[in-house]
């Protein structure tokens, strides 16, 4: 296929995701507040120390430093028994002793609490495990000296500490009286029905004025689809913005992001502990980094249990003032910022599918010729003593079919709506974009005249990085809709798509040939014969290095400790940090591939490394929740540094083989230098 095809295939894509990215950063551009929020279990710790100043005191200091939200849960039943207003004597962890009353005495599984005389606490608690488990609660009472003595029993189960028994009025007051925004938090597992949630949130926001929702676990009903589309038709009633955690889709995340679009808010939660108070500059550059490049509006602040109330307080005061303080450009504090509703219509669609379907059929014109197994794969031939392989080419009606079927697929998403089904087609995309940049610069670059090789390996890599960065782009148009830029549905085959890419490369740069030899034959035995060990142990440091390479990947990717903080550095001085295996690894292997006469290795190797860059920079696009603007900034950093650092890799290795040919007593010239 001709070059300025390619490149006017690249132009034209583009072109027809504008529309859809469009839509993208004018939603994007409105999420710019950043807002500190405190877990409420935390400052009742504190208000409790002697050390810390009144409840008035403390506030007044939280809020000078950046503190003005509280995140404030249910009151379980948990939460009496460590304050002493309960006594667990049968099941729930089992603390006090003493008999029960003789009705309360049955056989079976069972959970008996003992309250204390005049205490309203208890009632509640028989409310709420009334609301729980019905019938099998039952209430007595034994005679003290002080009165008479209440118990509850629940029949059937051990544990009762994790029911929720609503949200405590008086300490919202509280709250408010004393000058905090109220975050209300969502309990992570009920039973009941969504009235009662309704009636306790209803009341929760109308008494603080809250416009915010959060969850930190799994969202309420999230196995009870009907219940949970109730819930949420409530919260877009209430005209409620719903929060939840940025790291990892929540579970229900996904159901309540399509009911309430332009309603999410991402939240970070940043723990506080022993060892993080004593490096606050990795917290501050952490939650800085939410906020820039995840769409977090929301960190909530979880001192450890372990630290003293003091401490605790004069490192999460410093914490927020630093982050408030030292704020990076286009962000501000301010209340959290729901993600308006991006929902691209029919039109924004059909381009960015039209976008997607040129980067396929591109990428399919490129690999026709390629080597490909025979249908009958194993075969016994008489010129042969073992089964072989046969391979051909690959004929055009084949990767027709193939860009037919996507097309198919990408059709029956529109028709149907089928979320799942758009993320095939973006994965497909992606794969095929990545895998074609470098190829198509491995073969704009072959043969190099020497005399040309500087500005033909300059055009092959611009070329191979257009159509990176164009996949990239027709990747970010198809994701982007609310669902995905709030990250309740991530993206479909993070790991194929890291993986797939030098596989392909690799594979198609070593068993293509020229167009004059459409097929031959691999003796399977005489192959096998020539394994020695070390191959094998080359084979298994690949598997090794791929497999720290997909492990590393993502949010949850282990990292060593000098990388974390230079990524941190990173981070301050250029605002968004390059990825390391696009700047460090994939595009120096492109400049060193697309210069390939320099090196004893063949070029498909370093196409292979090479491809690495470009499926890592298809990903960034990929990270939807990223903003473009931003993407496109990491994405020129490692374009940049790669191609720098590339071009000293060669410098470096061509000065070293002319050394060499000086010490074997000829120079020669690099076009006497074979290439591999």
């Amino acid at each position: 296929m001709p070059l300025r095809l390619v490149a006017l295939a690249c132009l034209l894509a583009i072109a027809l995701s504008v529309p859809a990215l469009l839509s993208r950063v004018a939603a994007e551009r409105q999420v710019d507040t950043l807002d500190v929020a405190l877990v409420d279990s935390a400052l009742r710790t504190w208000e409790d120390a002697r050390d810390v100043g009144d409840q008035r005191a403390l506030a007044t200091r939280l809020t000078d430093a950046g503190v003005r939200t509280v995140v404030v849960g249910m009151v379980s039943v948990s939460e009496h028994l460590q304050s002493g207003a309960l006594v667990a004597v049968v099941g729930s962890g089992r603390r006090g002793r003493g008999p029960v009353p003789k009705e309360l005495a049955g056989p079976g599984p069972a959970t008996v609490l003992r309250g204390r005389t005049g205490d309203q606490v208890f009632a509640r608690v028989v409310d709420g495990l009334r609301r729980e488990f019905g019938d099998r609660v039952t209430v007595a009472t034994r005679p003290s000296p002080a009165g008479p003595v209440p118990y509850v029993r629940v029949d059937g189960t051990k544990d009762v500490s994790g029911v929720s028994l609503g949200y405590d009025v008086d300490r919202l007051r509280r709250l408010v009286a004393v000058g905090f925004r109220v975050v209300v938090a969502l309990p992570t597992a009920v039973e009941s029905r969504p009235s009662w949630l309704r009636r306790e949130v209803d009341r929760a926001v109308r008494l603080t004025g809250s416009t915010t929702v959060l969850a930190l676990g799994p969202l309420p009903f999230a196995d009870r689809p009907a219940d949970a589309a109730a819930f949420a038709e409530f919260l877009a009633a209430r005209r409620l913005d719903l929060a939840v955690p940025d790291l990892g889709p929540t579970p229900g995340a996904a159901l309540y992001a399509a009911r309430l679009p332009g309603r999410i808010v991402r939240a970070h939660v940043v723990p506080v502990t022993r060892q993080s108070v004593r490096d606050l500059d990795r917290l501050v550059v952490r939650g800085h980094r939410a906020g820039k490049e995840r769409g977090v509006s929301l960190l909530v602040v979880r001192p450890s249990p372990a630290l003293s109330p003091a401490r605790a307080t004069d490192g999460v005061s410093e914490l927020a003032s630093r982050t408030r303080a030292e704020l990076p450009a286009g962000l501000r504090a301010g209340p959290p910022t729901a993600m308006p509703a991006v929902e691209p219509g029919l039109a924004s669609q059909l381009a960015a599918f039209g976008a997607a379907l040129l980067v396929l059929a591109v990428a399919g014109a490129w690999l026709v010729g390629t080597p490909v197994p025979f249908p009958t794969v194993l075969k016994r031939r008489a010129s042969s003593a073992g089964p072989s392989l046969e391979w051909r080419a690959l004929p055009r009606g084949a990767v027709a079919v193939v860009w037919a079927a996507v097309g198919l697929i990408g059709v029956g998403a529109l028709v149907s709506g089928r979320l799942v089904l758009w993320q095939l087609v973006t994965l497909a995309v992606a794969v095929a974009g990545a895998s074609l940049g470098v190829l198509v610069a491995l073969g704009m670059s072959e043969p190099p005249a020497p005399q040309r090789l500087p500005r033909r390996t300059l055009a092959a890599y611009g070329l191979g990085v257009l159509v990176a960065t164009t996949t990239g782009l027709v990747v970010a148009a198809l994701g982007s809709r609310s669902v995905m830029l709030v990250g309740a549905v991530p993206f479909l085959g993070v790991k194929v798509l890291l993986l797939a890419p030098p596989l392909v490369v690799a594979v198609v740069g070593a068993l293509r040939v020229g167009s004059g030899t459409p097929r031959w034959t691999v003796d399977l035995a005489a192959v096998a014969r020539r394994v020695r060990p070390h191959h094998v142990l080359a084979a298994l440091a690949v598997l090794g290095a791929a497999g720290y390479y997909l492990v590393r990947s993502g949010n949850s990717g282990i990292a060593p400790g000098p990388e974390l903080w230079l990524r941190d550095a990173l981070d301050q001085a250029l605002y968004v940090r390059p990825r390391f295996k696009e700047a460090f690894l994939g595009f120096p292997a492109l400049v060193v591939a697309l210069a390939g006469r320099w090196t004893t290795l063949p070029r498909w190797m370093w196409g292979a490394v090479a491809a690495v860059g470009t499926a890592s920079l298809v990903d960034t696009f990929a990270h939807f929740h990223m903003p473009l603007a931003l993407e496109l900034l990491r994405s020129a950093y490692s374009v940049v540094i790669g191609l720098v650092v590339g071009s000293l890799i060669v410098w470096w290795w061509r000065g070293r083989k002319k050394d060499a040919d000086v010490s074997d007593g000829a120079v020669r010239s690099p076009a006497e230098v074979s290439p591999s």
